[in-house]
């Protein structure tokens, strides 16, 4: 490398390195160094093509080649999503492959191996450092600590940089079902996010024609709803067991933040289909704390939701008809709630799956001891007998089909029977729970 060409390189290498510290311009400051460079480059090309010396027209090409993969440079840095900015390095990357092969091939032509040997450096050296910014993928963590450094000052950038951090930290958690991290870095991702785009667009949220404004462009941070959601349902189905008016509040937190991700755009089925559950998860907490009417009201639009998205019901349908079921159980009303149960059996039935079978013992079960409170002791036998057919012997409802088969044969005056069940019965289920469970 010439003295001539030390300098300009100090330039440029200047200007980039200037990116580390905050300062008005600092861009255009940059763009100056590459046109250094890059006119540097042309001008050397030019000179060496009107004087004929040998490599002059790979030498213009490859100043050409420098300068449409530099020119951009600033605007890649800056997080343009321009499409000509992944495209103008092409010419650099082909200048690259060629003067590769040409070296395999020039090696006896000491002076023309030299100048490509030259050409091939200054074009790796550009390609790499073009192609991280152009190419990198904004998953990729050194980059995204790359543009923070180069960025600094300049907050609306900074801010979409922290989303996709803090989305990265929020991905770890959940996936470490670490439910108290995976919030608070979906709310930090989330409130990053909010802030890179009312900067970006240029609205004031607390206006009505901001906020709508902002919900119009909300599709550019509908991931961080997402993750939002996600991580508030990780807490509330932690809390479900042990306390449901608490896992209520995460899960009504959850549903706000899908309707906003699905407000945003087209989303996959399966986002669909969670609004279905988040409904669902509502309904299963207000009938636990008996306000009835809002279960029942968010299990049907559990249920219409979920048909909007599926044409046919299938066993997803059947396990709401069996919450439904079990809610009209809770309140006595076990007409309506076989009407369910049987709802979903009629889903279940078409497929005899290990699985499914497990759900038709349950709902066979369930349907028995309805028609018992019911004092049809018939159907309750004839429900109780559909149950033991199928039931595996080594599940626990075997012991809890045969329990409620030897109620039913002492009710109907087979008391011999009835108690030989009865024992056998009770025997069983204390030795699937295991334990002692005395009140068995």
């Amino acid at each position: 490398m010439k003295k001539n060409e030390c300098i300009v390189v100090s330039i440029f290498v200047t200007t980039f390195l200037a990116l580390l510290f905050p300062f008005s311009y600092k861009l255009f400051f940059l763009f100056c160094g590459i046109a250094v460079l890059s006119v540097f480059y042309i001008v050397q090309g030019i000179k060496k093509f009107k004087q004929k010396e040998e490599g002059a027209t790979i030498t213009l090409l490859a100043a050409i080649a420098f300068t449409t993969s530099l020119l951009l440079l600033p605007l890649s840095i800056h997080l343009s999503r321009l499409v000509v900015i992944k495209l103008l390095p092409i010419l650099n990357i082909g200048l690259f492959l060629y003067l590769l092969v040409a070296m395999l091939r020039i090696k006896k032509t000491p002076n023309k191996a030299t100048l490509y040997k030259g050409l091939f450096i200054r074009s790796a050296a550009i390609m790499v450092l073009v192609g991280f910014f152009a190419y990198s993928p904004i998953g990729f963590k050194l980059y995204r600590n790359v543009l923070v450094a180069l960025n600094s000052g300049d907050e609306n950038i900074i801010a979409n940089l922290e989303m996709f951090n803090y989305e990265e930290l929020f991905e770890q958690a959940i996936d470490e079902n670490n439910c108290t991290n995976a919030i608070d870095y979906a709310v930090l991702s989330n409130t990053y996010g909010k802030q890179w785009l009312i900067s970006n667009i240029g609205v004031d949220t607390l206006t009505k024609s901001g906020l709508k404004e902002f919900y119009k462009n909300v599709d550019k941070i509908q991931g961080t709803y997402s993750n939002l959601y996600e991580a508030y349902v990780c807490m509330a189905d932690a809390l479900y067991s042990t306390t449901k008016e608490k896992a209520l509040l995460y899960y009504i937190k959850a549903d706000n933040a899908l309707d906003i991700s699905l407000s945003a755009g087209e989303l996959d089925t399966y986002w669909h289909i969670e609004k279905s559950f988040s409904l669902r998860n509502m309904a299963l907490c207000y009938s636990y704390m008996q306000d009835y009417n809002m279960a029942d009201s968010l299990f049907s639009a559990s249920y219409k939701k979920y048909m909007q998205v599926k044409d046919t019901a299938d066993t997803n349908i059947a396990v709401i008809f069996e919450d439904i079921a079990d809610s009209y159980k809770k309140r006595t009303l076990f007409d309506d709630s076989n009407h369910f149960y049987l709802e979903a059996l009629n889903i279940i039935e078409k497929d005899t799956t290990d699985n499914n079978k497990t759900y038709l013992v349950k709902d066979y079960i369930n349907i028995s001891k309805n028609y018992l409170r019911m004092d049809s002791i018939a159907k309750g036998e004839h429900y109780i007998k559909k149950a033991l057919a199928l039931v595996d012997t080594k599940t626990l409802n075997y012991g809890i089909a045969n329990l409620y088969y030897g109620i039913i044969l002492f009710l109907k005056g087979n008391y011999v029977e009835a108690e030989s069940v009865l024992n056998t019965s009770l025997t069983d289920v204390k030795k699937k729970l295991g334990g002692n469970h005395q009140n068995v």
